[in-house]
């Protein structure tokens, strides 16, 4: 009986918290929680979504960020294009040859295919 009251509490405050994080009252949503259950507060904290502030702010965000991908790939940053030519995970065509069993591009280095695991030798390579 304490045990299931003191579950009862801390998913109350669980459900205060994500309410808080939405934009909306955390104590009121605590309140709810208590007077009906955590599960139907929760519920309605869900299907009530983000407060419009939060959501503004949200799309604000994601606004820039895009924009700011966008600037350095317009300009060529010498950053952005270092990082492709130094990366080390960077494939490009010359660097690939195709598997004879599934048809995939590997890496010409490739003793065994990634993709259908089979072991590969020299000569059975139709290069890309």
């Amino acid at each position: 009986m304490i045990i299931g009251l003191i579950l009862w509490f801390i998913f109350c405050i669980i459900v205060g918290a994500a309410a808080s994080n939405r934009g909306r009252s955390g104590f009121g949503y605590f309140i709810l929680s208590l007077i009906l259950s955590p599960l139907i507060s929760f519920i309605i904290l869900i299907a009530l979504g983000d407060n419009k502030k939060i959501r503004r702010e949200r799309i604000r965000e994601e606004a820039e960020i895009k924009e700011n991908v966008a600037n350095v790939y317009r300009s060529g940053s010498s950053h952005y294009t270092n990082l492709l030519t130094n990366s080390s995970n960077f494939i490009t065509a010359n660097d690939t040859k195709k598997c004879p069993y599934c048809a995939e591009d590997i890496k010409l280095e490739a003793k065994i295919c990634r993709f259908c695991n089979r072991d590969l030798s020299v000569d059975e390579f139709v290069s890309v």
